[in-house]
């Protein structure tokens, strides 16, 4: 049974391997899913203190009950620029790895399960920006959601 601020849930197993949640949110147009057992909480976007260069996918530090959690921005990794923050986005806070992080994101649109059956890999043409960062794909209701592995972004984030 995993824990989240959001309740418990037991993923099931079935014929085709253990269904897992995913979190569906959207940035820049497009549908991502991360694993809703690293989910903790999610809130409104307030400021963050600004500690790094504009440069980096790091947006700044957010202050959570007095704990220092560092929130990223995806849009610079996956689509080159800095997402417009304003008042309307959300900040995913998940626990990855032992450590709590924040990623910013234009809203959220979905909870869905998915089997291992459901998820095809990557094709190698496709090989671009965030890609690194991207375990698979769904496809349901005509669009597509790449399926984050956080874990590699904070790896990556931690080692540079």
């Amino acid at each position: 049974m995993c824990a989240t601020s959001l309740g418990y849930y037991r993923p099931t197993k079935t014929p085709s391997g253990y269904v897992r949640q995913q979190l569906v949110f959207l940035l820049g147009g497009q549908a991502y899913g991360i694993d809703l057992a690293q989910v903790r909480e999610f809130k409104i976007w307030a400021e963050t203190d600004r500690l790094v260069d504009a440069n980096d996918p790091l947006r700044g530090i957010m202050d959570l009950r007095g704990q220092a959690v560092p929130v990223y921005d995806l849009n610079k990794p996956f689509h080159g620029t800095p997402t417009l923050i304003g008042d309307s986005h959300i900040v995913i806070v998940l626990e990855v790895e032992q450590q709590v992080i924040g990623l910013a994101v234009d809203t959220l649109s979905d909870l869905i399960e998915l089997g291992s059956n459901d998820i095809a890999s990557l094709p190698n043409h496709e090989a671009g920006k965030g890609q690194s960062f991207v375990s698979g794909v769904v496809h349901r209701d005509g669009k597509m959601i790449a399926l984050l592995d956080v874990s590699s972004l904070v790896t990556c984030n931690t080692t540079h």
